[in-house]
């Protein structure tokens, strides 16, 4: 591999790389955000039976978030490492 083909591979990485680290931090701060909803909800709430039922109602969007950022992070790993085998430095199995 010449010296351009590189330097250019090892850009599309690094840049690869921070995307997921990107979605990483992000994924964690919608994360903690999800957490003081659920507190805000937890706290303005009177009764056990209530309680449970605001919380209920949050776990759809919990877990949608969810799957949609796991889904996210399996396009950014895939993308990092077929970047990886296209390069030869990983098989194409991973």
């Amino acid at each position: 591999m010449n010296t351009p083909d590189l330097q250019a591979l090892m850009s599309d990485l690094i840049a690869d790389a921070s995307a997921l680290a990107r979605h990483e931090a992000e994924a964690l701060a919608r994360h903690r955000d999800a957490v003081q909803a659920r507190w805000r909800v937890a706290r303005r709430t009177r009764t056990l039976p209530e309680l449970l039922r605001h919380q209920l109602d949050l776990l759809p969007l919990t877990r949608r978030r969810l799957a949609d950022d796991h889904q996210r992070r399996l396009q950014l790993l895939r993308r990092l490492l077929d970047r990886f085998a296209d390069s030869g430095q990983v098989s194409p199995g991973y």
